[in-house]
C-alpha cells in the first residue's frame, strides 16, 4: 500500500472495553466475531487431538511394557519351577506364544 493512498474500512465499537477495532468493510460485527469463534474453536479442536494422541501413545507404550514383562514372567516361569502368570499380557500375544511353545518338541509342558 502506497502512503496516502485511501483504503475503506469499517470500524467497531467494543463497548465494554470502550475501544474501537477496524475490520474489512463487508465484514459486520456477527461476520467478525463468527470468524473469530471459527478460528478458536479449530485451535481448542487441534490442541485437543494432540492431547487425545498423546494420552494414547502412553495407553500403547504401557501395554507394550506390560505385555513384555509378562512375556519375560511368562518364561521365566516355563524355564524353572513355578508357575504361569500371564496378567497384563494381551489375549493375541497368550495365544501366538502358547502356539510357538507348544510347538517344541523341547517343551516340557505346563507346571
Amino acid at each position: 500500500m502506497e502512503a496516502g493512498e485511501t483504503v475503506e474500512r469499517r470500524v467497531l465499537r467494543i463497548p465494554a472495553d470502550g475501544t474501537y477495532i477496524t475490520v474489512e468493510p463487508e465484514q459486520s460485527a456477527g461476520s467478525y466475531t463468527a470468524g473469530l469463534r471459527q478460528k478458536y474453536t479449530t485451535i481448542l479442536a487441534l490442541a485437543g487431538a494432540y492431547v487425545l494422541l498423546y494420552g494414547l501413545g502412553w495407553c500403547v507404550l504401557i501395554l507394550v511394557k506390560k505385555a513384555k514383562r509378562g512375556l519375560q514372567v511368562w518364561y521365566n516361569n516355563n524355564t524353572e519351577a513355578g508357575t504361569l502368570d500371564f496378567s497384563g499380557v494381551p489375549a493375541f500375544l497368550v495365544t501366538n506364544v502358547l502356539k510357538v511353545h507348544c510347538s517344541n518338541p523341547n517343551y516340557k509342558g505346563f507346571r
